[in-house]
């Protein structure tokens, strides 16, 4: 589950989720920025192996609620 910051809101069912989400994966996190990140996430899954960014792209804030990611930056020559 992704969470991107972008000021779309969230449906009734997506908040909910979104927020007990949050406050597992943030259990010290106040429940006011809790309420703050929610009034401006935007939901969405993300497939395995899929790219959420590309380089190059501008990146919002993003936070990964359930499973993992790797961030990954290839150099002019090709390195990773």
């Amino acid at each position: 589950m992704v969470i991107q910051a972008r000021r779309n809101g969230l449906t009734g069912d997506e908040e909910a989720v979104s927020r007990e989400l949050m406050m597992r994966s943030l259990p010290d996190c106040r429940v006011e920025t809790v309420t703050e990140l929610i009034d401006i996430a935007r939901l969405r899954s993300a497939d395995p192996h899929e790219s959420i960014y590309r380089q190059g792209d501008p990146v919002e804030l993003t936070l990964v609620l359930d499973g993992h990611v790797a961030f990954r930056r290839t150099t002019e020559d090709g390195l990773q």
